[in-house]
């Protein structure tokens, strides 16, 4: 229930017939759980939202500025969010979001996974195109009539060209089975 409380922005209510009932709010505390009695009260403040404090944070000094006791934030520092709420009746959360050119929370969302998908894009095509160069200048290696290899740190071939291959008589696209042992 708090997941989802949390996930969707909503203040998540159960009715068990049990001591299993509870009441969430939007960050996905609980206010209210049932134990020995079924029925559980909590007063609530229905105009109140979550945001992310991404792009919000300087904009707080000025609504309290502003508005200073007319509004209530509450922190949860871990997750980077916090709660608006109004209590006035003649001022709206979505008025403070409007006025204050705040980000909603689904708009931070969209905002990093657009940036996400972006930069997972680019680290794609930079490898495509790396491993093209490699590919290219392995080629290159290849048909260069001198003798080239790479070695690992226990001295086993990991790669040589066609002219080593040659003069130690591996068959073509194999390397052949010796270690080159580095003398300091």
């Amino acid at each position: 229930m708090q997941c989802w409380a949390q996930r969707f922005g909503i203040y998540f209510v159960s009715a068990i017939d049990a001591e299993l009932g509870m009441i969430v709010d939007q960050s996905g505390k609980v206010l209210a759980e049932a134990t020995y009695e079924a029925v559980i009260t909590r007063r609530i403040n229905l105009d109140r939202r979550v945001l992310h404090m991404d792009y919000n944070w300087g904009r707080m000094d000025e609504m309290l500025a502003k508005y200073g006791t007319g509004i209530s934030f509450e922190y949860f520092t871990r997750e980077a969010k916090y709660a608006i709420a109004s209590e006035r009746d003649d001022l709206t959360v979505d008025d403070l979001i409007r006025e204050f050119e705040l980000e909603t929370l689904d708009e931070y969302w969209a905002r990093v996974h657009a940036r996400r998908a972006r930069a997972l894009r680019e680290a794609q095509g930079a490898l495509a195109r790396t491993a093209a160069d490699l590919d290219f200048l392995r080629d290159a290696i290849d048909r260069a009539p001198v003798l080239a290899w790479s070695q690992g740190p226990d001295g086993q071939i990991g790669w040589a060209n066609a002219a080593y291959r040659d003069r130690f008589d591996g068959p073509a696209g194999e390397l052949p089975d010796h270690r080159i042992v580095m003398r300091k």
